[in-house]
């Protein structure tokens, strides 16, 4: 899938803008702060509805206007056209696929997977494992679409067992939520260790083949501990929970622990290659979503110079031609990337919120 046709109405500095992508390459030139990732961003809100930038709506609304909209036509592998809406103001959030009104994103990330590589990727690394659990879970949930229930029905009996420990109700009553956690937690278990052994191999390979990455590993970490089963380990944590009022052990604590030579890559990887082995997670997502689906994710990829030298740039480019999926990427100048190898491409060039293709 790839998106044909992209409008863009008061998005930051972006007030009227449309392009025509190619199903392939995009890149979009120009200086800083000059509305290159305000077009990634108009494109990520087609596919997650939301921004990759800030957690407050408001701010990606220009601040001349009420409110902003983006429209999409999206190619499916079916030849299928399907068009799509985001309307969004100081308010609400309204969203339209193929003329029908949503009111779950889920169904519009199913429509246009999307991967972002950008300099907040690093992320998945540095900070907590609320990061790696949806880098993992982006992942499950398209590749096995019963997950999403799963992981629901796993957060409603969850939700309920914290209320039961909050107003100290007596221990049975508490452990009378046991039995649904655990069942939902062994499906979550089983979608989310399947993926990785699928995965892994696949980062693995990214890694050696393209980037020069040896030894590289996953490991997961379920969220209690390993030598215990999750039955075990909620009683023994149950006075624990009680004295702070919430469950401790479970699939919302899960993480995984990525390596290089079988230590922790934030600690012993340089911080070049920290952005390889980001890079190569996400590819392998990417690789791995077309093996199974045989849906091509664009890949967003925001200010490819950001540490990366021209040597790691010619193997990004190659990686992702590759793919045989649709890309967008920023930078600052034409010069930093030889695109003379890829073919299928176009360039547009962006100046204080406007964009024209350049030919």
């Amino acid at each position: 899938m790839s998106l044909l046709k992209l409008s863009v109405n008061n998005l930051r500095n972006l007030k009227e803008v449309e392009i025509r992508p190619s199903p392939r390459f995009n890149l979009i030139v120009g200086p800083n702060a000059s509305g290159k990732t305000s077009l990634l961003e108009a494109i990520y809100l087609l596919g997650f509805a939301k921004s990759f930038r800030t957690s407050n709506p408001k701010k990606i609304i220009n601040h001349q206007q009420e409110e902003l909209t983006v429209f999409g036509q999206i190619a499916q592998q079916s030849e299928r056209v399907i068009p799509v809406a985001i309307r969004r103001n100081r308010k609400e959030l309204q969203i339209k696929l193929d003329n029908r009104m949503l009111r779950k994103r889920s169904e519009l990330s199913l429509t246009l997977p999307l991967q972002i590589i950008n300099p907040e990727s690093h992320r998945i690394l540095e900070q907590g494992p609320k990061f790696r659990r949806h880098y993992l879970d982006w992942g499950v949930f398209h590749v096995e679409h019963r997950f999403l229930q799963a992981w629901k029905d796993y957060f409603h009996i969850l939700k309920q067992r914290n209320a039961a420990l909050r107003h100290f109700v007596a221990d049975g009553l508490v452990r009378a939520w046991d039995e649904g956690l655990i069942e939902k937690a062994g499906v979550i278990n089983h979608y989310r260790c399947g993926y990785l052994q699928q995965l892994t191999p696949i980062f693995e390979k990214i890694g050696h083949e393209v980037f020069d990455l040896d030894t590289l590993s996953i490991e997961y970490r379920p969220g209690w501990p390993k030598e215990q089963n999750y039955s075990d380990a909620l009683n023994l944590s149950l006075e624990r929970d009680k004295a702070s009022g919430y469950t401790h052990c479970g699939p919302h604590r899960s993480d995984i622990a990525i390596k290089i030579a079988g230590q922790p890559a934030l600690e012993f990887a340089s911080r070049g290659q920290q952005k390889l082995i980001i890079t190569a997670l996400k590819l392998a997502q990417v690789a791995l979503l077309k093996e199974r689906s045989g849906k091509n994710c664009p890949v967003l990829v925001d200010d490819l110079a950001s540490e990366l030298d021209q040597k790691n740039r010619a193997k990004l480019l190659q990686a992702l031609d590759n793919l045989g999926t649709q890309v967008f990427i920023t930078m600052t100048e034409q010069s930093l990337v030889d695109m003379d190898g890829i073919r299928d491409k176009k360039m547009f060039h962006v100046k204080q919120g406007t964009i024209q293709e350049v030919a």
